[in-house]
C-alpha cells in the first residue's frame, strides 16, 4: 500500500464502509454518505499524526487459525453480541512481534469456553428477548446466565 496515493488508500476505506452500511441498512442515503464521511474522518484522525502524515493501507489478512470446512465460527456472534474481546481467543495481538496461534481453538476449548462464560446482558438489546433470565436475575433466584444455557452447546451451531 505503500505506493498508493492518499486518495486511492481512502477509496479503499471507503468502498469498504460503503458496502458494509448497504449490506446492514440495505442501501446508501444521505445518511449513509454522512456516516461514511465520518468514519473515513475517524480513520484519518487515529492513523495520522504530525509526524505520520499517510494514511496506511489496511493490513494484509494472513491466516493463522484454520478450522476444519464442517466447522461454522462466526466473530460477529462472539464480538458484537457476546462481548468477548479478540484477546480472548487470539492473544495480546498488539504485543506481538509476529502473531501466532494463542488458543488451541479445538471443540472442547470452545465448549469450555460456553460452559464457563457468563452472558453479558448489561446494554446488549440483543439478550433483551430472554425476559424469564432477566426476571429471575432481577429477583435473586440467579446470578448469571451461561452461554450453554441460551442454546450455545447445540452441535448445529458450530458444525454443518
Amino acid at each position: 500500500y505503500e505506493s498508493l496515493s492518499q486518495d486511492e488508500v481512502k477509496a479503499i476505506y471507503e468502498k469498504w464502509i460503503t458496502d458494509q452500511y448497504v449490506v446492514d441498512n440495505g442501501g446508501l442515503d444521505a445518511e449513509g454518505e454522512y456516516e461514511i464521511a465520518q468514519q473515513w474522518d475517524g480513520v484519518v484522525e487515529s492513523l495520522t499524526n504530525p509526524t505520520k502524515k499517510q494514511v496506511q493501507g489496511p493490513i494484509e489478512w494472513v491466516r493463522i487459525h484454520n478450522l476444519p470446512d464442517h466447522v461454522y465460527f462466526n466473530h460477529s456472534q462472539h464480538v458484537t453480541v457476546g462481548k468477548v474481546e479478540c484477546q480472548t481467543c487470539h492473544g495480546k495481538v498488539e504485543e506481538m512481534e509476529v502473531v501466532a496461534q494463542h488458543a488451541p481453538l479445538s471443540m472442547g476449548w470452545c465448549v469450555n469456553c460456553h460452559r464457563e462464560t457468563a452472558v453479558q446482558f448489561a446494554e446488549n438489546p440483543y439478550y433483551e428477548s430472554y425476559e424469564m433470565y432477566h426476571e429471575e436475575m432481577a429477583n435473586g433466584n440467579r446470578s448469571e446466565v451461561k452461554v450453554e444455557e441460551i442454546g450455545g452447546l447445540e452441535c448445529q451451531k458450530c458444525h454443518y
